[in-house]
């Protein structure tokens, strides 16, 4: 029967390493402990509240004989792949029967009834998971077959170990006895926030600072302004409300504790609201300035030859930089004084800095927090934008092995220590940031990513597009790469993505190999200047780089290519 264990196990290895190639969820403390999680009760009304969990008694072994199979998704990944390889050792531990196992696409075994994991296609999982906003829990349903939904393997490993611990062996059956288990962190947390009474729950996303996501698919235009009415009437108030081409609405609402974003997306059919606690939210109009400098945008040379590092100056003599690059002390020199020397003139004292990250890789980064401890008394730094993904959230995994965890840790260490009253904007897909002579949109972010799976930290990346006072514009697109450049296609319209200036993803170093979507938003911006981040412009034209980099390099509508030197371009009326 060992034997028959092992083969068992090396089966789910097979079955899932196929598909789980890159896949991967939930980075989390790995906990299988046997924690009883209750039935959620946080409605307020009455009426609301569920009826009494009902007791369940169902044999899962019975005569020795396994009635159930269990059914893995398909794109399972290697953590959860573990916890449920431990899940079969711990069952069989305890009723000596080995449960069979096969994978999402394999049909129906009318002999066999199924304990599914995961998010996978079949008709009872998708009804199950649809139809709450929960993390994880599990659910025995009348046909008798238990659906367990967890995000990665640590709600997944409460979920099967509450299973074994509450199952009972008698003889040669083995029966669970108890209730169904949901455990939501959603209704926990932001429970006045209404939920929504159209649509389908596609996925509860845990983001960045605590924020809640709530995704629900096959969602109406009309279904927009339905919420927001809702919204109102539960006590929150419009803060802001802003529309991208025809497909794509957006608003926040706010009340004295609470913020919520939403957005309708109507080449998706998808709805999502963004819940967190109250911080800074940026105005919703342009604010006064008196004008003192043309803006300008310089792609700065970075020594190290790694990493991005743009300086924006605005009308007002502020800077935005973006990003930074590797932690590197004559970059950081060069940096200083290339703010300290643009200042002259300006009436400001010192340079008046807003720093915007992409995402949390050391080249992009590790600058930033080196240089706000070495220059904390030369500059003013007044507002930090980022959405960086959390390394313990859904989306951990082998791809945060790059030490971007510990970047990220020291940056906002430093921002905290240097300047404890800079704002800090988290900012969600839809925010429209207005700083003096400029308007910054934030177009994306890891949670429209979501729920499908990131691979790489590149595509968490924050897309955001810059419109100077002239009406140039500028798309930012940090290490964009095909997985979250595929969903950016699949929410914007062209008119969107247009811009004068673009930013070359990922420094123009996507493989050729399957290379589609990236190449298809450089189309889609069809910008006249294109900047390269990177020290050496002759790899841009590179084979192994030429298929998304070509569609720039014989465009004979793009009049500059800056790449490997600093490079500014003005922007006047």
């Amino acid at each position: 029967m060992k034997k028959l264990i092992i083969l068992c196990i090396l089966l789910l290895t097979a079955l899932v390493c196929a598909t789980a190639c890159g896949n991967n969820e939930e980075n989390t403390d790995g906990d299988t402990s046997s924690t009883e999680l209750t039935v959620s009760d946080t409605e307020k009304s009455e009426d609301d509240k569920p009826e009494p969990a009902k007791q369940i008694e169902q044999d899962i072994v019975k005569d020795g004989k396994a009635l159930y199979r269990v059914v893995v998704a398909d794109g399972v990944d290697e953590r959860t792949r573990t916890t449920i390889q431990n899940f079969i050792m711990d069952f069989y531990n305890k009723s000596k029967v080995q449960l069979p196992i096969v994978r999402d696409s394999s049909e129906v075994d009318g002999d066999l009834k199924e304990i599914i994991i995961g998010g996978t296609t079949r008709e009872d999982s998708i009804a199950v998971e649809h139809d709450n906003y929960f993390d994880y829990g599990y659910k025995f349903l009348d046909n008798g077959n238990v659906v367990i939904y967890g995000y990665g393997e640590h709600g997944l490993g409460k979920m099967l170990s509450t299973i074994i611990n509450g199952s009972v062996k008698d003889g040669k059956t083995t029966t669970y006895k108890g209730y169904n288990k949901v455990e939501s962190s959603y209704e926990s947390d932001y429970a006045v926030v209404p939920k929504a009474d159209f649509g389908c729950v596609e996925s509860l996303y845990i983001s960045t600072n605590g924020a809640h996501q709530v995704t629900l698919a096959k969602v109406k235009e009309s279904n927009f302004a339905d919420y927001k009415s809702t919204l109102e009437s539960a006590g929150f108030t419009k803060h802001s409300e802003i529309a991208y081409d025809n497909s794509n609405k957006f608003a926040t609402y706010k009340n004295d504790k609470l913020a919520v974003h939403i957005s309708w997306h109507g080449k998706l059919e998808t709805f999502e609201i963004v819940v967190e606690e109250l911080g800074y939210l940026p105005s919703a109009t342009a604010p006064s300035y008196t004008k003192k400098v043309d803006a300008t945008l310089t792609q700065m040379k970075l020594a190290t030859g790694h990493g991005m590092q743009y300086v924006i100056q605005l009308e007002d003599g502020s800077f935005i930089i973006i990003d930074g690059g590797v932690n590197d002390a004559t970059e950081s020199k060069a940096l200083m004084d290339f703010l300290i020397e643009k200042n002259q003139g300006t009436g400001n004292a010192k340079p008046q800095v807003t720093w915007m990250f992409t995402h949390a890789h050391p080249d992009h980064i590790a600058l930033a927090s080196n240089f706000i401890n070495a220059n904390k008394a030369k500059f003013d730094l007044n507002l930090v934008v980022c959405n960086l993904i959390e390394e313990n959230g859904i989306y951990g995994s082998s791809s945060f092995d790059d030490n971007s965890p510990d970047h990220k840790k020291k940056l906002y260490n430093a921002i905290d220590s240097a300047f404890p009253k800079a704002e800090i904007m988290y900012c969600h897909a839809g925010q429209t940031l207005y700083l003096p002579s400029i308007r910054i949109d934030t177009l994306y972010t890891h949670e429209n990513v979501y729920p499908a799976k990131i691979t790489t930290v590149n595509s968490t990346s924050t897309i955001w597009k810059f419109t100077f006072s002239n009406g140039q514009k500028f798309l930012v697109l940090g290490d964009t790469t095909e997985h979250n450049a595929q969903t950016f296609l699949e929410t914007y319209e062209t008119s969107t993505i247009d811009s004068d200036i673009l930013q070359a993803a990922h420094h123009g170093l996507n493989a050729s190999s399957g290379i589609k979507y990236v190449p298809q938003i450089y189309t889609s911006a069809s910008p006249k200047i294109v900047m390269w981040a990177t020290a050496d412009k002759d790899r841009i034209a590179n084979s192994q780089f030429i298929v998304s980099n070509g569609v720039l390099l014989n465009n004979k509508n793009i009049t500059h290519y800056y790449a490997d030197v600093n490079n500014t371009v003005v922007f006047t009326k």
